[in-house]
């Protein structure tokens, strides 16, 4: 379980101890709304910040938040990592019409081709702004509140899903033992995070050796600062998850389609690159966990 402090930072996360191994190693790196922790010991990366952080609101919205946030650049059912997502759905549970809660629903297009597919699907976002994004026929369907305030009911889900939302949360490992409780008795949880077997992280770490003010620049990029509390390694998500006994079904790597990150054609070349010299060394900017309470 994360190692919490009662009275600290907003975000509630320790940065003297790691909230996976209890290790005091830790490096810090300093910016001015954030700093990032790095276990020495486990190699868990974690960011404490000033005020805010995590939750993307109308505070700490980017142009390249905006974009992957459009509804237009993704076509539901051909997009790949959806198609991936159901075709390993399918080894799992079979065909069977399922009801789901989506975690940090955003723009609503996972609801919404849930429901294309004859799933029950609802969803929950922190940010009620993003009601504008959502399809009208699927807004009735979102409950706009922080997943940890859901109000309590009887409703119980086969599938709970964390799309590129888990690493914004503070707690989430806390939070998978609140839905623990939401779930059927054979429910499953899908988490889709960024991991740190990428071309970028690997840079950065080269960088920071090589020069500490452009690695330090580089790492904060590659981390999402001011978006992301968390950058998990495959072995760190696997020992935290165990720490709650909670167990992985399923893990893959993957990668984000070139178009939802960037407009120019250089820089989608660029990533496309990087995603290539990713999979020579079994790594990914993705990594995408089945997992399921013990």
């Amino acid at each position: 379980m994360p190692a919490l402090i009662e009275d600290g930072p907003h975000d509630g996360i320790a940065s003297d101890i790691c909230p996976n191994c209890h290790s005091r190693r830790i490096r810090h790196f300093d910016y001015s709304d954030a700093t990032i922790h790095v276990c020495r010991n486990c190699k868990l990366q974690w960011a404490s910040f000033h005020q805010t952080g995590g939750f993307v609101s109308l505070e700490n919205r980017s142009a390249a938040h905006e974009r992957y946030m459009d509804p237009n650049l993704v076509d539901t059912p051909s997009y790949r990592p959806y198609r991936e997502f159901w075709r390993t759905l399918r080894y799992i549970r079979g065909d069977t019409s399922l009801k789901v809660l989506d975690i940090g629903c955003g723009n609503g297009l996972f609801i919404s081709e849930c429901v294309r597919r004859g799933h029950d699907a609802h969803g929950v976002d922190a940010d009620i702004s993003n009601q504008r994004l959502i399809d009208p026929e699927m807004r009735e369907r979102v409950t706009f509140c922080r997943a940890e305030n859901l109000p309590p009911d009887d409703e119980r889900y086969d599938l709970i899903t964390f799309w590129d939302s888990f690493e914004h949360m503070p707690e989430p490992f806390l939070l998978l033992e609140l839905l623990a409780t939401r779930l059927k008795p054979d429910g499953i949880i899908f988490l889709r995070v960024n991991d740190q077997r990428d071309i970028v992280n690997w840079t950065a770490k080269l960088a920071l050796s090589l020069n500490s003010h452009f690695g330090k620049k580089l790492f904060r990029i590659c981390f999402n600062l001011p978006h992301h509390y968390w950058n998990f390694s495959h072995r760190t998500m696997e020992q935290m998850l165990k720490r709650i006994e909670w167990h992985i079904i399923f893990a893959r790597s993957t990668e984000t389609p070139a178009n939802r990150l960037f407009a120019s054609r250089m820089l989608r070349a660029f990533v496309l690159l990087a995603y290539a010299i990713n999979t020579l060394f079994a790594g990914g900017k993705i990594r995408e966990y089945f997992i399921r309470p013990k």
